[in-house]
C-alpha cells in the first residue's frame, strides 16, 4: 500500500510534464481544435449548417472563400455587418491564450440587416486577407464562423443564436 501514493504523484508529474512539453513544442495546436470546436454552442454539421474554406493555407493578401451551406429542411436567419460587411465573421486565435477574438472590420455606416437562407441552399462569401485594403489581416490561425437562428426570423435571445464554424485555417 505503501508504493500507490508516490506510483499517483509520478504518473501526476509525468502528465503534467506531458501537456508542457506538448504546449512548448506547438504540439498541441490539434488538441486545442479540437477543444474549441466542442466548445462552440453549435459547430457546422451538428445542426446541418457548414461553414467551410476553400483551403486551410493562405499567403496574405489571398482572398479567402467561404461556402455556407444550409441542409436544414428549415431556412436559417443570419446579420450582415460581419467581418468586411458580410455575414461571416472571422476569428482569430490568439497564441498566448489560445482564446478566439472576432475581428471587426465593417465601417459602412449601413444598418444591420437579416439574410434568410432558404434550406438546401449554398451561399459562397469571398474576403481578402490583404493587399491593398486599409486593414489587413496578421499572420495567424483563423476560423470562420456564422451565427444564425432557425427560421425567416433573427432571434437574439437566449438560448436561440446557433453558431456554425469552420476548420481553422492559417495566413502566413
Amino acid at each position: 500500500m505503501g508504493g500507490a501514493a508516490p506510483a499517483r504523484a509520478r504518473l501526476a508529474a509525468g502528465v503534467i510534464i506531458g501537456i508542457v512539453l506538448l504546449q512548448k513544442f506547438g504540439l498541441a495546436s490539434d488538441f486545442s481544435r479540437l477543444a474549441s470546436s466542442t466548445a462552440a454552442p453549435a459547430v457546422s454539421g451538428e445542426v446541418g449548417v457548414q461553414v467551410a474554406t476553400d483551403k486551410l493555407r493562405y499567403q496574405l493578401g489571398e482572398t479567402i472563400v467561404v461556402q455556407v451551406t444550409n441542409l436544414l429542411d428549415t431556412p436559417i436567419t443570419t446579420r450582415d455587418q460581419r467581418y468586411q460587411c458580410t455575414i461571416i465573421a472571422l476569428e482569430l486565435r490568439r497564441d498566448d491564450s489560445g482564446e478566439w477574438n472576432e475581428i471587426r472590420d465593417c465601417l459602412s455606416g449601413a444598418p444591420v440587416s437579416e439574410v434568410t437562407l432558404e434550406p438546401g441552399t449554398s451561399t459562397t462569401v469571398r474576403l481578402e486577407s490583404g493587399g491593398g485594403m486599409a486593414r489587413s489581416l496578421e499572420p495567424g490561425v483563423y476560423r470562420a464562423a456564422l451565427d444564425y437562428t432557425l427560421g425567416d426570423r433573427l432571434s437574439l435571445a437566449p438560448g436561440h443564436l446557433l453558431v456554425a464554424r469552420s476548420e481553422q485555417f492559417q495566413i502566413e
